[in-house]
């Protein structure tokens, strides 16, 4: 299943609604996903976490990485509606 469940754009905000599990299957799908909105431009990527089921380390990992990412083009990554899974 996708890591990434809906992409909506408001302005120069994405927001991307994500659900399951966040990990070594899931990662690459994700780290797909926001490259592709980080190179279509927007000054906030948020990652909406409120349907994710878990978050492992390499979750978190790919997390940090695409902060970094994220940050180096000058857009601000945003965590939003954390679960108590994740």
């Amino acid at each position: 299943m996708e890591i990434v469940r809906r992409i909506s754009r408001d302005g120069d905000r994405t927001t991307m609604l994500l659900g399951g599990n966040l990990d070594l299957a899931t990662a690459p799908q994700l780290w797909s996903s926001a490259q592709r909105e980080l190179a279509e431009g927007c000054a906030t990527l948020a990652l909406d976490l409120r349907n994710l089921d878990s978050c492992d380390a390499l979750g978190v990992a790919a997390l940090v990485a695409l902060s970094a990412k994220a940050s180096e083009g000058g857009t601000e990554l945003c965590l939003t509606g954390p679960s108590e899974a994740a």
